[in-house]
């Protein structure tokens, strides 16, 4: 696998946006290590499911909400949706969030850059 290497303010949007919606307690650097150890074929199969709940999510919040309703429903489902697939996939929901939005191709790694981090 290549790696790509990210800066330490790109790694933290990319965790903290994902974890707003998986609002998971693990170690980030845990969830990073997680994430590059999944093969790139699981990484597609977690981003295709997640996109399956989201069409359906998608379908069934089109009904008459208010926009506070439908924010609130949304959050609760993608959560939800997110730790059903970590079950499926035996991994954190923070890991599935990751996959779904990744900085970095299927069949890459991601690495921070040490200098940034300093």
């Amino acid at each position: 696998m290549r790696i790509k290497a990210i800066s330490a303010a790109e790694y933290r949007k990319w965790v903290l946006t994902a974890n707003k919606f998986a609002k998971s307690v693990i170690p980030v650097e845990t969830a990073l290590s997680e994430f590059n150890a999944l093969p790139s074929h699981t990484r597609k199969s977690i981003r295709n499911a997640m996109k399956e709940y989201d069409d359906v999510r998608r379908s069934i919040l089109a009904c008459d909400m208010s926009k506070e309703e439908i924010t609130t429903a949304f959050t609760l489902s993608v959560f939800v949706d997110l730790h059903i697939i970590a079950t499926e996939y035996e991994t954190s929901p923070l890991v599935v969030a990751l996959c779904v939005s990744p900085p970095c191709k299927d069949s890459e790694r991601v690495a921070i850059l040490k200098s940034a981090l300093e």
